[in-house]
């Protein structure tokens, strides 16, 4: 169940007609491609939705669409083999360098990176639109920062974790003045509210 935040988020996205989840079935099938659950129930809720990626691009979600654009044909589903076998399937009409693809098991690669499923990556968009409202903002830098600052940091901003934006890829928090995301491989990023 997503946040208020999230679909609050959702509200403001325009969204198209988008292929009936049954056809985009029929359309894996028909390639010999097992129509994982993730991948049907992320279509049912999340095709059609157009996201600004800034620069000009935009990202549809979705397995397939009705119309047809510069990356797809209409009413075709995309799916990513390695050695013959399935590995992934697009989950946007987008330039491939965007990422968007989802595994068998749901787990999506996106701009931002890797999340457990797409209603995290939601989440995580939802929060960065929120915190982006506030006002202007600025990346503090942190790279000369030693273990105990780090340290200190991240014990400073638990408890502000949104647990419905992390999962094992990354650690959304968000306070009043800054979003700090912590990245399970060790790095982060702090960005805070650029108040005189």
């Amino acid at each position: 169940m997503l946040s208020e935040c999230a679909r609050e988020y959702l509200g403001t996205l325009h969204r198209e007609e988008a292929v009936p989840t049954s056809e985009v079935e029929r359309l894996l099938v028909d390639q010999g491609v097992t129509p994982y659950e993730p991948w049907l129930l992320f279509h049912e809720a999340y095709a059609g939705y157009f996201q600004d990626l800034g620069m000009g691009d935009i990202a549809v979600w979705g397995l397939a669409r009705l119309k047809e654009s510069t990356w797809f044909k209409p009413r075709t589903v995309t799916v990513e083999r390695l050695k013959g076998v399935v590995v992934a399937v697009f989950c946007a009409d987008v330039h491939g360098s965007h990422g968007y693809s989802m595994k068998p098991n749901g787990q999506v690669e996106t701009p931002t990176g890797y999340a457990r499923g797409f209603d995290i990556h939601v989440e995580r968009l939802a929060l960065w639109r929120q915190f982006a409202l506030r006002g202007p903002r600025k990346f503090r830098p942190t790279g000369g920062w030693n273990a105990e600052q780090k340290d200190e940091f991240v014990a400073l901003m638990d408890s502000f974790l949104r647990p419905e934006a992390s999962d094992e890829f990354a650690f959304y928090h968000v306070s009043e003045q800054t979003l700090f995301i912590r990245h399970a491989k060790g790095g982060f990023e702090v960005l805070d509210l650029d108040r005189p």
